[in-house]
């Protein structure tokens, strides 16, 4: 996701400098520039990387939302529905304005990325909306039974909106509602909103490396059990591990022994 945001930004930095630099003084100007050269191979390209971190994007989130709530394939139902549908547009939208002579804000581009956005943006509402909702419960139970500083770590607010990436949700519909109105300004909230797409994901994957990040195994007591050799007369006392949102904590029980006489 990394190389695709790199490759979408040195895209539009060179199509950018191209715009205003190169060929402002161009007949028409900055907007005749866009109308002929939005379909320019490299821009093509950059729209592309910027789909394919979307997807990647929204691929974790749906996985995320898998976890969150214990591998439940009925949650997800919809999701991957919509995740499915979202990706046909967008393949479409692509080809429909990257072919010769295309334009990616023609009136039937700009219908296939009405669509397209809207459906991978309210999926991203919806994905969002249930995280925060699992996290927000899960917290306040992990609050009352193992105390506020931990179901802080996992639950603050923080936490629930990295792990549902809100920020990317919220920059989706400041993107969605001026283009789809066809204003100037949906630009920067869509250029905004690619980065973000690469960002949130990365947010995520942090909190998974750093051990604070929602797993599969939710909370579990774990006992595991020891089977001496026959010449070994002493026991000691069992090692009690208790699996916290795929963290483990162990203590040992007073050290005790049982000798049996032979």
């Amino acid at each position: 996701m990394v190389l695709l945001t790199t490759i979408d930004v040195a895209c539009n930095a060179v199509w950018g400098e191209e715009m205003w630099i190169t060929y402002r003084e161009r007949p028409g100007g900055v907007a005749q520039y866009i109308k002929t050269e939005v379909s320019v191979g490299y821009e093509t390209l950059g729209s592309v990387s910027v789909v394919g971190s979307v997807f990647m994007g929204d691929a974790l989130l749906i996985y995320r939302l898998f976890l969150v709530y214990g591998r439940s394939f009925v949650v997800i139902l919809l999701p991957a529905l919509a995740y499915m549908v979202g990706f046909a547009l967008a393949i479409q939208q692509l080809v429909l304005a990257g072919k010769p002579n295309g334009d990616f804000f023609g009136k039937d581009s700009v219908r296939l990325a009405v669509a397209y956005y809207s459906i991978t943006i309210c999926l991203n509402i919806v994905v969002t909306v249930f995280i925060c909702v699992r996290l927000f419960r899960l917290s306040r139970r992990f609050s009352k039974t193992l105390g506020k500083e931990n179901g802080q770590i996992y639950g603050g607010a923080a936490a629930i909106l990295i792990e549902s990436a809100a920020p990317y949700s919220l920059l989706g519909i400041m993107y969605l509602i001026p283009f789809s109105l066809e204003y100037g300004t949906g630009i920067l909230f869509g250029q905004l909103w690619s980065k973000m797409s690469g960002i949130a994901p990365l947010l995520i994957i942090l909190r998974v490396v750093n051990g604070r990040a929602w797993s599969e195994d939710g909370t579990q007591i774990r006992t595991p059990l020891t089977f001496l050799p026959p010449d070994v007369t002493t026991i000691p006392s069992p090692l009690h591990s208790v699996a916290f949102l795929g963290q483990n904590r162990s203590s040992l029980e007073h050290s005790s022994s049982k000798h049996f006489a032979p």
